[in-house]
C-alpha cells in the first residue's frame, strides 16, 4: 500500500492494493476473508 491514498468517507475491507492506488471519497470496496479485493498498481476507484 505504499504511496496509496483511501479518501475521506471511502471504505476498505478485505481490499489488497499495490502501490500508488486512490481509492475515492465515498467509495466502498468490500471483499472478504477468503476472496479479498486486488487493486492493481497506479489504480484510481
Amino acid at each position: 500500500m505504499e504511496d496509496s491514498v483511501v479518501e475521506e468517507g471511502a471504505e476498505a475491507e478485505y481490499v489488497i492494493t499495490d502501490k500508488q492506488v486512490v481509492i475515492s471519497a465515498g467509495k466502498t470496496m468490500k471483499g472478504t476473508d477468503t476472496y479479498p479485493i486486488y487493486i492493481m498498481k497506479n489504480y484510481t476507484v
